[in-house]
């Protein structure tokens, strides 16, 4: 019986992606929100010296906190998140509540608390991470996945708890993501098939009631503009057909930062230097820049996996499933919005979008899967990990 010993590592690989795909989101912001005051025909430097760099100082501002927040978290061993798992929970849950009592409304929806001045903070982001790690810690109990009712009733009580007040508020976007983050926890948990499809079949039903009673107009109206972008297309369709059209103008090779003419220069596309920010990206470096960003992105995705399957543990192999499943839906969804293959929602684009609350949220996630990488010292067995 051959027997391989393994030492945690701490991943710089994965650190560079990130970096590097903030820096892509630092060039973005100056790109989709920093109006340049000198003429269209001077230098790139001469309008680079006088655009507003708000948001891309921000941006900046806002991974530094979160590098800074992700530095704590990993100092922390991720054991120690399973053994506090309970107050990890209820906190957020307690937070998720507070928010529809004296939360902030934005873009329709109850989700904000408002601090310093008006910048906002979202706890449904870092509830994500909450969830992650309570799944985990619960699924990892289960060696042999969840194969019973008896089993299944607590995930889905564990799930189903903030699920509900984020439907509260409402907000259907983040909604999905924890639904999907949960799905592929339970996947990779080894759950019956059964319950997966019995689960998946509950979930469409499900739709028809929400549809309803909970969905507001504002967001059925983007759902039906996905399924026909002629509907309305001075209203819900509006940014869609704006985003797909600039995703198209940027053709091959972009049109270049500050392109006089550019959608992105005109204001055409609401939000984006937030949810569409992608748009910006193939209006301005076009097919071949697109493609890179994906390429970064996939790269991501890689490693994330890869630090996955070489855990120490079945709990962490869970917690960096639960982060690779958050990040790329974000992905999929968002990019996808952009190009009118997705529904609209309100769903931001991992380290390129403007955002303190998801750039906090994001970064802990991946130092969760730096924490996992650098404890995985571990024996192996013919393939099989024992903690």
């Amino acid at each position: 019986m051959a027997f391989k010993a393994r030492k945690g590592y701490f991943d710089w690989i994965l650190v560079a992606l990130v970096v590097a795909l903030v820096a892509v989101g630092f060039v973005l912001q100056i790109n989709a929100t920093g109006r340049p005051t000198a003429p269209g025909d001077a230098s790139l430097a001469e309008k680079l010296a006088s655009a507003d760099w708000t948001y891309p100082r921000l941006h900046v501002l806002w991974f530094g906190l979160g590098c800074l927040l992700g530095a704590v978290a990993i100092a922390i061993p991720y054991h120690f998140y399973g053994r506090v798992k309970e107050l990890i929970y209820w906190v957020n849950v307690a937070l998720l509540a507070v928010v529809l009592v004296v939360g902030k409304v934005a873009g329709g929806a109850q989700s904000w608390f408002q601090v310093l001045g008006n910048r906002g903070f979202q706890p449904s982001e870092i509830a994500k991470l909450a969830l992650i790690i309570t799944l985990a810690r619960q699924l990892a109990d289960m060696p042999k996945g969840v194969q019973s009712f008896r089993q299944l009733f607590p995930v889905l009580l564990r799930v189903g708890i903030p699920l509900v007040l984020i439907c509260a508020q409402p907000d259907f976007g983040t909604a999905m993501v924890y639904v999907v983050i949960t799905a592929v926890m339970l996947y990779g948990a080894g759950t019956n098939w059964k319950f997966m499809t019995g689960l998946t079949l509950s979930g469409i039903a499900a739709f028809i009631p929400m549809w309803m009673f909970l969905i507001t107009d504002k967001q059925k109206a983007r759902f039906l503009v996905f399924l026909d972008p002629t509907l309305d297309v001075t209203g819900a369709g509006y940014q869609v057909r704006m985003s797909v059209a600039a995703v198209g103008s940027g053709q091959i090779t972009g049109k270049g930062l500050f392109a006089p003419g550019a959608m992105s220069q005109l204001d055409y596309i609401p939000q984006q230097h937030t949810d569409f920010i992608f748009t910006v990206a193939a209006e301005t470096w076009g097919f071949v820049g697109s493609i890179l960003i994906l390429l970064l992105y996939a790269a991501l995705i890689w490693r994330l996996i890869q630090l996955s399957m070489q855990a120490g543990d079945r709990f962490g192999q869970l917690i960096i499933l639960g982060v690779t499943a958050m990040i790329l839906f974000h992905i999929v969804e968002n990019i996808g919005m952009c190009l009118s293959v997705m529904p609209m929602t309100g769903i931001p684009l991992p380290f390129l979008s403007y955002g303190g609350s998801s750039m906090w949220s994001n970064t802990l996630a991946i130092a969760l899967a730096l924490n996992v990488g650098l404890r995985r010292g571990s024996y192996q067995i013919e393939g099989d990990l024992i903690p």
